[in-house]
């Protein structure tokens, strides 16, 4: 085994460890998977970490200048995040798709005590006479503290017999995301997202 397939062997043990569901991946399946570098979030948190070495190694400087730069950097950074994240979606497409099995996990917090849950969900879709199957990813900043809480959340946004909506990177299909109708829709999305299907059903 060459090392490439070692390296994406440990990557995809690494992330369906412990889950019955396994994930499809989108990406070249040829070698591992890469991080894409993000060159304006970069410079905004080595900005932030400079500032706060600077107000240590040097008590003497303004830590008011200190701190107006350290608030600068860390604005750039989250907008290099949201401007990256925002334009790899600009192209994408809203079809309609069915759940056909999911999963909930408990993950606890060493440091905290704490827990959070998290889903995985396979979906099955036709796009431009294709079928396809998926495990969209889960919606970004969102987090769940509780059962209830995540059973909400799909609640709301897979009808009960399965049917959902998926935002479809046209030119990869097997990229996808489930969508929630939240403010992430309208900070990621250039598409009008659907109106939740849970007061879709309400209504029939």
């Amino acid at each position: 085994m060459s090392l490439k397939e070692q390296l994406q062997q440990f990557q995809d043990e690494r992330e369906n460890a412990g889950w019955r569901i396994r994930l499809i991946p989108f990406d070249d399946t040829d070698g591992p998977r890469m991080v894409e570098s993000n060159w304006i979030a970069n410079v905004g948190g080595l900005g932030f970490i400079g500032g706060a070495v600077m107000i240590v190694l040097n008590p003497g400087i303004d830590p008011r200048y200190l701190a107006g730069m350290m608030v600068g950097c860390l604005v750039l950074a989250l907008f290099g995040t949201w401007f990256k994240s925002r334009r790899q979606r600009r192209n994408w497409v809203i079809a309609t798709a069915r759940c056909v099995d999911r999963e909930l996990r408990k993950f606890h917090r060493p440091k905290s005590g704490g827990r959070d849950w998290f889903w995985r969900i396979v979906c099955e879709y036709e796009y431009q006479g294709e079928k396809h199957r998926v495990t969209p990813d889960a919606p970004q900043w969102v987090n769940f503290s509780s059962e209830e809480a995540v059973m909400k959340f799909i609640g709301e946004n897979i009808a009960p017999d399965g049917t959902c909506k998926l935002h479809v990177n046209p030119q990869n299909p097997l990229q996808t995301e489930l969508v929630s109708g939240d403010l992430r829709e309208k900070l990621l999305y250039t598409t009008k997202p659907p109106a939740s299907l849970k007061k879709a059903c309400n209504n029939v």
